[in-house]
């Protein structure tokens, strides 16, 4: 997702539109409805996302792996989609488990985290994750600082 290519816009603002509709009171699935009613120029990469909602299975790396452990937009976001899906209630865990899927997960996990923290709020990070940044106190401070 960080890397130039065929559907890289249209996964940024499916990303974007996302986050968006969850921000004002749509949950993950509704949110992912929603970005998908846009226009998506990319076949692949919609249909990739339509395939996420579709899945039965809650075997977040079984699906992850399916969709494809790279960072091309067309398996990253859509094993990002599918990892919110199956795991929206804990954003420790869906975090936990776009890790152990394995391949790319930074670019899996920035998806992740965009989509759950929007849906969570930053209240629902492990403290026991923030308490071992070692900035963490300068990271606080710098927060209080924003509008």
């Amino acid at each position: 997702m960080t890397h130039r290519g065929s559907g890289v816009l249209d996964g940024a603002l499916f990303l974007a539109r996302s986050c968006f509709f969850i921000l004002h009171g749509a949950t993950p699935r509704e949110a992912f409805e929603q970005a998908l009613g846009q226009k998506i120029d990319s076949p692949e990469l919609e249909l990739r996302l339509r395939k996420c909602l579709e899945s039965k299975d809650s075997n977040t790396r079984q699906g992850v792996k399916e969709f494809g452990q790279m960072c091309s937009i067309n398996a990253a976001l859509p094993g990002a989609v599918y990892t919110v899906l199956k795991n929206q209630d804990s954003l420790e865990k869906a975090l936990i488990e776009t890790v152990m899927a394995g391949g790319d997960s930074s670019a899996r996990g920035m998806a992740v985290d965009m989509l759950m923290g929007a849906y969570h709020g930053s209240d629902k990070i492990p403290a026991h994750w923030l308490r071992k940044l070692k900035k963490y106190e300068i990271i606080l401070a710098d927060l209080e600082k924003l509008p």
